[in-house]
């Protein structure tokens, strides 16, 4: 029995070591820039983006069984916290992939995504998947949140708002394509 949990876990470091690898290969390939801390086992990167948030902070974890991505905003919230996670909330009931996560010890908003770690084995796009959603996701969330950040608005009017140019910006690149 435990030859067995020793071979388990053997085949388990081996996963994670080469999904490590791939990941770190994918992020060469693509021009990022990272840093691996070997005593934690966590890649950290970032991405500059334009607009309302200038970049995000990623950090990521590789587990037994899947890889995590916490692409972590640039800013806390310290006023309108109650607004803030109600958008929040909102937000994440539209999401497909990944989920934003509020820390009420210091007002960190973060998003995470998730996926197993023979997806990123087998799947190349997982990879990519996992680095470049976040970006898009805050992206596309990101005015609405600094809105009611700031008690601009309401959460319910700015998921309406980011509803409606996240359509119209759908509706534009499938216009370019059909041309």
């Amino acid at each position: 029995m435990e030859k067995k949990e020793t071979e388990a876990k053997k085949e388990t470091e081996a996963k994670k070591e080469l999904t490590r690898k791939k990941i770190i290969a994918f992020m060469e390939a693509n021009d990022w820039n990272y840093d691996y801390d070997e005593n934690s086992g966590v890649i950290f990167s970032g991405i500059s983006l334009k607009g309302y948030a200038s970049s995000l902070r990623y950090c990521i974890l590789i587990k037994d069984r899947i890889v995590l991505n916490y692409a972590v905003l640039p800013f806390n919230v310290k006023k309108h916290v109650k607004r803030v996670v109600e958008y929040l909330c909102r937000i994440n009931m539209h999401l497909i992939y990944g989920n934003f996560e509020f820390d009420y010890r210091d007002g960190e908003i973060r998003f995470k995504l998730d996926t197993s770690l023979d997806s990123i084995l087998t799947d190349e796009y997982n990879i990519g998947l996992l680095i470049y959603k976040p970006a898009f996701t805050v992206d596309s969330c990101i005015k609405g949140l600094v809105q009611v950040m700031t008690g601009i608005m309401k959460p319910e009017a700015a998921i309406k708002l980011a509803e409606k140019e996240n359509d119209e910006k759908l509706k534009k690149e499938n216009d370019e394509k059909e041309e």
